[in-house]
């Protein structure tokens, strides 16, 4: 957290060619794409 607001790092991996910082806002998806799966189910918040 800075000043409120939540950043998050990434090594590097499978998902990400090398590493960062970035910010993550309400709503956000910061993980691998496979966890989207969920999407379409009944009360996902990614509807």
């Amino acid at each position: 957290m800075i000043d409120g607001e939540l950043f998050y790092s990434e090594n590097q991996g499978d998902w990400m060619g090398s590493g960062g910082v970035w910010q993550v806002r309400k709503g956000d998806f910061v993980g691998h794409p496979a966890g989207l799966r969920w999407t379409d189910m009944p009360n996902s918040p990614s509807n």
